[in-house]
């Protein structure tokens, strides 16, 4: 397990395992949602019949392989790459749709907000003494509660809602980032901590959050296309 008395070598090997990944599926996303926002050819596949019933079956998979994942230790640690490459490509899948529905400026300023907004709360999180770790619950929580709000978001239309909730999403993913920042980076904050072979778990946990910190901020920023 490591903490703050594991070797330098070994915490040096695990932090650089998970930001090469991340890196990697970041730029493999990116480059889809660059080629959806600019070729005719995938867009048109992706609002056709067979790209909309793609994303259902892309959805249903993307939820039984995270269950089967997450349950099952032996797949955790002999399949975890096999399974990384299968996850960010359903998840790429989905996530090419803002190509589509944002302008390429908003799009471009999107990204480079939340590689910014990154870059920060990871020099943050490293810095600070506080032990975010210790909020698992609250977070939990408060995710909990963001996704209701957006359920019943699609029942009512009262102005400014939709900012409303798309900052509380960006804030909440905000402290998602450092709160796995920390267990991934500092030995220090002890209250939960990873193992060195979860190098591929804490990658995902950070790819997720980056994505979803920059939906949200696409939201915020508006300029969908006509």
């Amino acid at each position: 397990v490591l903490s703050e008395y594991s070797s330098v070598i070994t915490k040096q090997k695990f932090i650089s395992k998970v930001y090469t990944i991340l890196w990697f599926q970041i730029l493999f996303t990116g480059i889809f949602i660059g080629l959806s926002s600019q070729l005719p050819v995938i867009q048109q596949f992706l609002l056709s019949n067979t790209g909309y019933i793609l994303a259902f079956i892309d959805m249903v998979l993307l939820f039984i392989s995270i269950c089967v994942f997450y349950s099952n230790n032996n797949i955790i640690k002999n399949h975890s790459m096999k399974f990384l490459n299968f996850f960010t490509l359903l998840m790429t899948y989905i996530i090419g749709y803002v190509g589509i529905i944002y302008s390429p400026t908003t799009l471009l300023l999107g990204g480079v907000s939340t590689l910014t907004m990154f870059s920060g709360l990871t020099l943050y999180a490293v810095q600070t003494t506080y032990d975010y770790t210790q909020h698992t619950s609250i977070l939990i929580s408060s995710l909990l509660g963001l996704i209701c709000f957006g359920f019943f978001m699609t029942f009512f239309h009262i102005p400014y809602l939709s900012i409303i909730y798309s900052s509380l999403g960006a804030v909440l993913f905000s402290f998602y980032i450092i709160y796995d920042t920390q267990l991934i980076v500092d030995g220090k904050h002890r209250t939960l901590s990873f193992t060195e072979n979860d190098y591929v778990i804490a990658a995902i946990s950070l790819y997720t959050d980056i994505l979803n910190l920059f939906l949200f901020i696409l939201q915020i920023i508006g300029g969908n296309r006509s």
